[in-house]
């Protein structure tokens, strides 16, 4: 366990994204009690501590916006740039993802620890670490370095639609389910989602390809549960003090206990007064769809050992927030559902068109693939077709070699007889050695006549196979351009689901921004708050 001398003890905030955690980072940060605060220190941004650190300072008040964060008066990553001279080097790439899970026993690899210890060791004050992938590590941290670790959670339901307020989100939870030493709940519900394995060389490419393999609404919200529910056991585990974000935006007696706890652990100077986090309330018919999905995580946890009992205190704990939930009936509370039933349906002609496109690039992938086979085979054919060729050629001068011999022999007959018609005996040894001669001639013509029966055998072949490569090509030519057809259809129709997608999730947020999402003002302890059903 790492000691750092005359340090305060660090303070982990483990939460899952979308869950105020940069809320409760900013509330550390404009403290005056001397906190320094590091915010996700396993983002993937945070490679660039090795050779570009400048670049940490890109990350500002612009991002902040279009994620819906707080204010901040500093760029996100402020304090690593404040420190990158001590940190190059350490940050890698798995950290992001791939070590998402510690390891069997517990415990960070030697690169995470000393990235961490790095982070706590050479912080210019007491550190505060935000994580947002911290989930599977964190006994491992705690482990490791002690410290005050607070686990800050949000509603499920509503924590999922936040998602939605950009395309990064859904790929990551993919890529989650993607790191080594996956859990083996977590590794049943990949399976059930038919979430697939890939990694590359650089988290973009990561992104790139999951953000093109969108899962449906319903492994979506699967997958999220399963991550969601397993955060919350295995966080609560090792956490000090439990924050639920819902409960500190909208209960001041909440608020108050809160600010107590963590000034019994010696972290005081802390204001929750601007805490804000939207709270939708779900129509029963909306509800029926997560119940459904939630039941189905829980009995595949159960599977696993997880106990009925910490599935109950973890229903009751989130059955505790409906105290605050204040139900109201609205036109625009309508609207607003209608509007996320559109979304989820949009989301999930995307996601089958997605599925659609990929399949049909495979099988044009396949038919180039077969194209190339036929090409390779008419090579070979071509090849051999060239050596028959030499071989005829070959026998083409055996064949004029053999008759110059004939020709020499019958001279040298006739001029034996001419010279001496006495030398009978050399006449017969002459005639047997034109006899011999003729013999070989024969052979050579019949040599000769079946390879010439070979070749035209063989062209006969080759015009078949060069015909049959013609037709082929014409037919592989048209499939080509029926399938670029319908890949060129399918990408018009994507764009336009696409479009589709950004108009009404732009309704969406307009319309949760309005009615359904605005934050009920904190009431005092013990005010009582009027419900009714949806």
């Amino acid at each position: 366990m790492a000691k750092f001398e005359n340090a305060p003890l660090p303070i982990f905030i483990h939460s899952l994204y979308r869950s105020g955690s940069t809320y409760l980072f900013n509330v550390f940060r404009r403290s005056h009690s001397g906190y320094f605060c590091y915010q996700e220190p396993e983002h993937e941004f945070l490679i660039h501590l090795n050779s570009t650190p400048d670049r940490l300072l890109e990350i500002d008040k612009d991002t902040s916006a279009r994620l819906r964060h707080p204010d901040l008066d500093k760029p996100y990553f402020w304090e690593f740039h404040q420190v990158h001279r001590h940190l190059a080097g350490l940050f890698k790439k798995s950290f992001s993802f791939d070590d998402y899970f510690c390891r069997p026993d517990e415990s960070l690899s030697m690169d995470q620890h000393a990235y961490f210890g790095a982070l706590i060791k050479h912080a210019q004050g007491q550190a505060v670490l935000q994580f947002c992938r911290s989930a599977g590590r964190a006994a491992a941290l705690r482990n490791s370095f002690e410290g005050l670790h607070l686990h800050l959670w949000r509603e499920p339901r509503n924590q999922w639609w936040s998602f939605k307020v950009n395309n990064s989100f859904d790929p990551a939870t993919q890529m989650i389910y993607n790191a080594k030493h996956l859990p083996p709940v977590l590794i049943d519900v990949r399976a059930q989602c038919g979430i697939t394995t890939f990694h590359a060389e650089t988290t973009e490419e990561e992104f790139t390809h999951f953000r093109s393999k969108p899962l449906n609404t319903k492994a979506n919200y699967l997958s999220f549960y399963a991550l969601w529910l397993y955060a919350f056991i295995e966080t609560e585990k090792c956490a000090d003090i439990d924050i639920s974000i819902d409960r500190l935006s909208n209960d001041l007696e909440y608020r108050d206990l809160i600010t107590t706890s963590l000034a019994s652990f010696g972290a005081t100077g802390l204001d929750f007064s601007d805490a804000s986090a939207p709270i939708t309330t779900f129509p029963p018919r909306e509800q029926v769809f997560y119940e459904n999905i939630e039941a189905i995580v829980e009995g595949i946890f159960l599977q696993h050992g997880y106990s009925h009992q910490s599935l109950r205190k973890i229903a009751d704990t989130r059955q505790s927030l409906n105290k605050i939930f204040v139900h109201t009936i609205h036109t625009s509370n309508e609207a607003a559902s209608r509007a996320r039933t559109a979304a989820l349906d949009t989301h999930d002609r995307f996601a089958e068109a997605a599925a659609h496109a990929a399949m049909e690039m495979a099988n044009a992938t396949s038919t180039r693939a077969e194209l190339l086979t036929l090409s390779t085979e008419l090579a070979a054919i071509k090849e051999t077709f060239n050596a028959r060729n030499a071989l005829i050629e070959a026998l083409e001068n055996d064949k004029r070699d053999l008759t110059e011999h004939l020709r020499f022999a019958q001279s040298e007959l006739s001029s034996a007889r001419l010279r001496n018609e006495q030398q009978h005996t050399d006449h017969e040894r002459l005639a047997l050695r034109l006899e011999h001669s003729q013999i070989d001639l024969n052979k050579t013509s019949e040599m000769l006549a079946d390879t010439q029966r070979m070749v035209r055998e063989l062209q006969t072949e080759v015009q078949r196979l060069k015909q049959h490569n013609i037709r082929l090509t014409e037919q592989l030519n048209g499939e080509c351009t029926r399938f670029t057809s319908l890949l060129d259809i399918q990408q018009k129709e994507i764009d336009q689901i696409r479009c589709d997608k950004r108009l009404l999730n732009e309704q969406l947020s307009e319309l949760i921004l309005r009615v359904p999402l605005v934050t009920q003002p904190a009431l005092p302890s013990g005010t009582a708050i009027q419900t009714s059903d949806d």
